[in-house]
Formats: structure tokens, C-alpha cells, sequence
């Protein structure tokens, strides 16, 4: 009687060992999610570097939302060069942020172009001086797939200039092993 004792704790106690390993696993998908609801969108952040930074008002500033000229006496030329460009790119390379910069999409499957991409950030090269351009179709790269991704410390460093409570989630740590 008691070897039947000692199976159904054991058989018990696997049940529980696998059901706090699910739970741990889905608190580790929430987190994830959390994360990404919580990233502020690139154009955003971009925005608010050039307001606080560089407050360039060049056509692609105004063009792609980073500056608008409404509420100011006078409407500016907007034929300067873009001092943003350089900056950002500056800025991206002192925190070592990764730039994904390709040609856009021919085939419409921009959206897919996105979710490839391996770097912290997306931006899209014309071939114009200074490359890439972040005018249209800049983004975050493809969603982490972990909150230990390397990417995610990344995007930290960008999102810190939009919202510092990006940062508050701290993961669990990862899952141990099962002897």
C-alpha cells in the first residue's frame, strides 16, 4: 500500500512541477506582450528626438511628422538639409542599435519585410545620401521572441527618449532545467 501511496504523490507532484511550468510559460508570453504594448511606435520616438535634439524642420522632418510648422508665424521654405538624418543615425550608432536598411518592397509585401527583420530597427534606403532614409517605413524590427533577446536591450536604450516606463517590466528569469 504504501509503494501505491508513494506513485500517486510522485504522479501528484509531476502533474504540479508541469502545470507551474505552464503558468510560467504563459507569464513569460503576458510579459512579452506587455512589452510590445508598451513600445511607443518609432515614428514617436523619432519625433521627439528631433524636438529635443536636432529640431530640424526640413520637407522630410515635415513630411514624415517629426516637425510640423502649424501654430508658427510664417511657413518655412522646408529646402534645408535635413539635419535629423545625421543625428538619429549618430545617436543609433553611440548605443550600438542595429539598422536594418533595405531597399522597399517592389511586391507590396512591406508588412513581411518587417517581421524579417533582424536588427533593433527598420528603416528603408533610396540610395540617397545620408542612407537610410528615415522618412517612410521606418519601424521597429520583427517582434522579440524572448525578453532576453539582446534586441530588446536595443530598444530600451531608443525608447528611454520617448517613455521610460518601457523599462519597468523585468522578465522572469529564464526557465531551469527539468532533472
Amino acid at each position: 500500500m504504501s509503494r501505491v501511496a508513494l506513485t500517486c504523490k510522485a504522479a501528484f507532484e509531476a502533474l504540479a512541477e508541469h502545470q507551474v511550468c505552464a503558468l510560467e510559460d504563459r507569464v513569460r508570453e503576458l510579459e512579452l506582450a506587455l512589452y510590445h504594448e508598451q513600445l511607443p511606435p518609432l515614428d514617436a520616438v523619432m519625433a521627439r528626438f528631433n524636438a529635443e535634439h536636432t529640431r530640424c524642420t526640413c520637407l522630410c522632418c515635415q513630411h514624415a511628422g517629426r516637425w510640423s510648422w502649424q501654430g508658427i508665424a510664417g511657413v518655412p521654405s522646408g529646402y534645408e538639409a535635413c539635419r535629423f538624418a545625421t543625428a538619429w543615425a549618430a545617436y543609433l550608432d553611440a548605443r550600438s542599435v542595429a539598422v536594418d536598411a533595405k531597399a522597399p518592397a517592389q511586391d507590396g509585401h512591406a508588412a513581411k519585410f518587417a517581421q524579417d527583420c533582424e536588427a533593433a530597427v527598420r528603416a528603408t534606403d533610396f540610395g540617397l545620401p545620408p542612407a537610410p532614409a528615415w522618412v517612410s517605413g521606418c519601424s521597429w524590427g520583427r517582434r522579440l521572441s524572448s525578453m532576453h533577446s539582446p534586441r530588446r536591450a536595443m530598444w530600451d536604450t531608443i525608447a528611454d527618449i520617448h517613455q521610460p516606463a518601457a523599462r519597468a517590466i523585468v522578465p522572469l528569469p529564464a526557465p531551469a532545467t527539468l532533472h
